[in-house]
């Protein structure tokens, strides 16, 4: 792996020409900006520290969060260019570090396809697996799309 020149890339990207998603180059982009100090940047780790252990605490060993897995129905191709913070639907369990599974549940009435994750503590993973399949049996699962 090699390093990414973001600003080359973004100059590239409306061209077709990157390889990388727009949200991903405008975060590259930032963090180089590196808005927070040293300080801020602690009390930032210290906040995500106390969810992490909250989150755990409130899990356990044997429960899950059944969250959305997008604001919205599946978009087509490019749109999430258009409202890139929905990114955080799912970038938040990977920020916190929380195995998560995705889970279709079937196509809603313009048939087009809806899903929702399911959350754990670490360490959970068959449980995840199990939960998934019971939600997937329950509502209809994966379909061809239209």
């Amino acid at each position: 792996m090699g390093t990414v020149n973001a600003w080359k890339e973004l100059v590239h990207w409306p061209i077709g020409r990157s390889q990388h998603t727009l949200p991903a180059l405008l975060l590259a982009a930032l963090e180089r900006i590196a808005p927070f100090d040293q300080e801020h940047k602690r009390k930032l780790f210290s906040l995500r520290d106390i969810l992490i252990r909250e989150l755990h605490e409130l899990l356990g060993d044997n429960g899950v969060l059944v969250f959305p897995a997008f604001p919205t129905v599946a978009p087509f191709h490019n749109e999430p260019v258009l409202t890139p913070f929905n990114f955080i639907y799912t970038g938040l369990w990977n920020a916190l570090g929380m195995p998560v599974v995705s889970c279709p549940m079937g196509l809603n009435g313009g048939r087009v396809p809806v899903g929702v994750q399911i959350v754990a503590a670490p360490g959970n993973d068959r449980l995840l697996i199990a939960a998934a399949m019971e939600l997937e049996n329950g509502f209809g699962g994966w379909h061809v799309p239209s």
